[in-house]
């Protein structure tokens, strides 16, 4: 899931984005640890022995997502954004007097070339065949995973969850984030950000945008999803349907 308007939170079950690879590239990441309660979130796969899935707004229900797809998945694996933020006072980060906080929502914000390294590695294991000839899925999730460049170059299917202003203030609120977001944060950096920050990607005509609320059903999205999954890479092993899933709830 690829908004990008996060802070480092405690709940890692609302990341940013989220990417899938199923075949020998990746071309989907997103993962965001101080990004939880943007407005977007996407998600992006690819297929080769790999799949990707990334970026969401914050608080879309990214998190949720990756974490469904990956008991669908046994072979799949999972990175996420969240995990590369900058530790509070590092020099990378860029401090707002106004709010007398850090912003956590840009790509400054996180060690992007490490996390690039670990996808790479991911990548040429992969290759390589180092981790048997089996078809697998890197699932991806974050914020700004489509704001990278390079990073958005990856993927071979990209999704992105969208919240409106009410929503996304309503769920952040309901996070505990560290550091916790100061008063006027999610009005004067988070919003502004995630605006900013999805109208740099617009021109992005691979990623599917989908618009979330309260009565949005993630069990579709996941279905949605999947099905695209399955059609890259018919040989990924899959433990279930989600229908069948379903009828086990």
């Amino acid at each position: 899931m690829a908004d990008g308007n996060e802070t480092p939170s405690t709940d890692k079950e609302n990341g940013h984005t989220l990417s899938v690879d199923l075949e020998n590239k990746i071309k989907e990441v997103n993962l965001n640890q101080n990004s939880d309660t943007s407005a977007d979130e996407s998600i992006e796969h690819k297929l080769t022995q790999t799949d990707h899935l990334n970026k969401n707004a914050t608080n879309s229900g990214k998190s949720t997502l990756a974490a469904q797809l990956l008991k669908l998945y046994p072979r799949a694996m999972h990175i996420c954004q969240d995990i590369y933020f900058w530790e509070p006072g590092n020099e990378n980060l860029e401090f707002v007097p106004e709010v007398n906080h850090n912003n956590w929502e840009k790509l400054s914000a996180m060690d992007m070339n490490r996390m690039m390294a670990d996808i790479k590695a991911w990548i040429q294991k992969q290759e390589s065949g180092g981790d048997n000839s089996l078809p697998s899925l890197l699932i991806i999730e974050g914020i700004l995973i489509f704001n990278h460049k390079e990073l958005t170059t990856l993927f071979d299917k990209k999704y992105f969850l969208k919240l409106d202003f009410d929503t996304c203030r309503k769920r952040r609120l309901q996070r505990t984030y560290n550091p916790s977001d100061p008063p006027g944060y999610f009005e004067k950096i988070v919003w502004p950000m995630y605006l900013s920050n999805l109208s740099d990607i617009q021109q992005q005509d691979d990623i599917v945008f989908f618009t979330c609320d309260e009565k949005t059903e993630l069990s579709d999205l996941l279905e949605k999803m999947s099905t695209d999954i399955q059609n890259l890479h018919p040989a990924l092993e899959i433990k279930q349907s989600i229908k069948h899933s379903r009828q086990q709830e």
